[in-house]
């Protein structure tokens, strides 16, 4: 579909929108946040530590992902 910029100045998303990029687990810079998934409902951030793994930033639990683990950043 093509981007319509007359609707989008007139239709604006909501401020309560999440605005979420998808990218891969190593494409995310270290020390950055990342969400699993796009949903609001037990959606944890997690911090990225290294090439290997991230930390829940609710639980404080270190957990390993591979390099093509499909992560969100939020803009």
């Amino acid at each position: 579909m093509a981007h319509n910029e007359i609707e989008s100045k007139y239709n604006p998303k909501s401020i309560m929108d999440d605005d979420f990029e998808q990218h891969r687990f190593s494409d995310i810079d270290v020390n950055m946040l990342f969400w699993l998934h796009t949903g609001r409902d037990n959606n944890h951030a997690y911090r990225k530590l290294d090439d290997n793994s991230a930390q829940n930033t609710i639980t404080r639990n270190v957990e390993r992902f591979s390099y093509d683990t499909v992560v969100y950043e939020r803009n």
